[in-house]
């Protein structure tokens, strides 16, 4: 009967453990990277981080944030309306603005009017 030789297997270098870290953790991390310079791959290794998982929460707090921001309430800019008499307004033509959410604005405002809302609307709220 012959024997069989048995190979070890190859012993694969582990490092230790990771942390695991919160969401906040790799915020915090991620804007060390940005004011770094360095490349992603590179920071990942010098702070011994798992390059796939900073990707991953890189992405994870880049969504976060962009609901955040779309989330946030937008104050409304008070506009003036002077009076016109029916006929003028008749007259005027129609301007349709599409909002978020179905949101339909229709105006019938002369072209002057128009043109003065919306130097009105660019112009900075204090």
């Amino acid at each position: 009967m012959h024997e069989r030789k048995i190979t070890p297997l190859k012993q694969v270098k582990t490092k230790g453990a990771r942390p695991r870290r919160k969401q906040s953790d790799w915020a915090k991390l991620i804007s060390e990277w940005e004011a770094s310079g360095q490349s992603q791959k590179a920071f990942c290794e010098a702070k011994d981080l798992c390059y796939r998982n900073f990707n991953q929460w890189k992405g994870r707090i880049k969504k976060t944030a962009l609901t955040d921001e779309a989330n946030t309430a937008v104050p409304f800019i008070p506009v003036r309306v002077k009076e016109r008499d029916s006929a003028t307004l008749e007259a005027a033509p129609t301007v349709a603005v599409d909002l978020p959410n179905n949101i339909k604005l229709s105006l019938n405002i002369d072209t002057a009017s128009t043109a003065a809302l919306i130097k009105s609307l660019s112009e900075p709220v204090c």
